[in-house]
């Protein structure tokens, strides 16, 4: 419908906009004032609200799942320890409640990464994740959201199943596969702000 823009019933004006819109109209006689009542308790948008919530809950895990799982894969023993940085919060005698020492009952991860190619490591989601949130928050607003929405989420699936592979190919390759994880998760969060804000 176009726009007409009125002040005062007079046509001209340039600071109240109306829009002519039928449902709005209280000239037509044919439009019901009988409010729909819904066809079932939860409707569409309660559907794609959930699914939504589902979505970004999957892809936050995903997208933190590193950050834990790092501690248990790195060999924690075999890096240089620095004699002025104190790492053992229980203290050297501290004994599990099966008196079993601390040190004898933790099991280390088979990587040797230190701390900065952990950073690299855990950076590397965050560098693809940053660079398509603002591009595909355009697209997803000029095309729609939903399939960018689902491509996104099913490259940061499929990507997420060779993070184990890729570990054991080296610390490049684990880099290489987290950025396009985190290319994939980029477009999740405004593509579903996108699909929340029609409603």
């Amino acid at each position: 419908m176009p726009a007409s823009v009125r002040v005062n019933g007079e046509s001209g004006g340039k600071h109240v906009l109306v829009w002519n819109q039928i449902d709005l109209d209280p000239e037509d006689k044919t439009a019901s004032s009988k409010p729909i009542e819904p066809e079932a308790c939860l409707g569409q948008r309660h559907f794609v609200t959930l699914m939504l919530f589902l979505g970004m809950a999957n892809a936050y895990v995903m997208r933190t799942n590193m950050s834990v799982a790092i501690v248990a894969m790195v060999n924690q023993t075999a890096l240089p320890k620095h004699d002025n940085v104190v790492d053992d919060e229980c203290g050297t005698g501290a004994t599990h409640n099966n008196g079993t020492k601390a040190v004898e009952y933790a099991k280390e991860g088979s990587y040797v990464w230190d701390t900065a190619l952990q950073g690299y490591i855990l950076s590397s989601f965050f560098y693809g994740y940053v660079l398509t949130q603002i591009p595909f928050g355009i697209l997803s607003k000029k095309f729609g959201a939903r399939y960018f929405l689902g491509v996104g989420m099913l490259i940061n699936s499929v990507f997420g199943f060779l993070v184990p592979v890729s570990a054991n190919h080296g610390v490049f390759w684990l880099c290489v596969v987290r950025f396009i994880q985190g290319l994939g998760e980029g477009p999740i969060v405004p593509c579903t702000h996108a699909m929340l804000a029609k409603w």
